[in-house]
């Protein structure tokens, strides 16, 4: 294995039940997890087990270019209704990051279809997170984890976090209000020039915090 952490002992996890992770030595582990590698219904939800095997049985995979299946579908039409949109379209991922690259490529997309070829410009916050592929990367604004690959971004473009703290910076806008921090961001709308950005009619990309 490629570990992704250093340690060269890492316990061999067996099983997890809810909240809890019980390991190859017997030990158990509250799982605490967060935010990107949060397991967001719990461990060892039996109903959840057996939908995937019985649907695995059946069909478990088919390229969305040439079929669709019942349940994406069901899934979608039970999503939908639920965003602040009207008639959405749902194009499903494999998780966060892709999602963030896709969103930014659809619309890119978009404004091609226009023929606004020069509307390619996105602002985003220092302090956020969308990933670590390398779109995802470029846009996120956690310096550390972007100084590695700092030969490879530079992209996007970046405005103050909207909240100091949560950007690892705690006294660099301490005082800024909404009004300032919505200026920022208007002088830099304004620097990079009329019919760059993703903003216009079609609420393109823009991230928060």
């Amino acid at each position: 294995m490629f570990r992704r952490s250093l340690d060269p002992d890492l316990p061999v996890a067996v099983e997890a039940h809810g909240s809890t992770i019980r390991d190859a030595a017997g030990r158990k582990y509250l799982d605490a997890a967060g935010g990107a590698i949060v397991v967001n219904v719990g461990h060892g939800r039996e109903t959840i087990a057996r939908v995937l095997a019985e649907q695995a049985a059946r069909l478990s995979y088919a390229h969305g270019s040439a079929f669709t299946t019942e349940p994406i579908e069901a899934y979608a039409a039970e999503i939908g209704p639920r965003l602040p949109i009207d008639d959405p379209a749902i194009y499903p991922v494999s998780g966060g990051s892709e999602a963030i690259e896709t969103a930014l490529k659809m619309a890119r997309a978009f404004h091609l279809a226009r023929g606004e070829t020069e509307r390619w410009i996105v602002f985003a916050r220092w302090g956020s997170y969308h990933g670590n592929t390398l779109g995802a990367l470029d846009l996120s604004g956690r310096r550390p984890l972007r100084r590695p690959y700092e030969g490879w971004l530079g992209r996007f473009r970046h405005v103050s976090a909207a909240y100091p703290f949560r950007a690892g910076d705690p006294d660099s806008q301490a005082l800024a209000s909404a009004d300032d921090l919505a200026a920022e961001l208007d002088r830099e709308i304004t620097a990079a020039g009329p019919g760059t950005d993703g903003r216009a009619e079609t609420g393109g990309v823009q991230s928060r915090n």
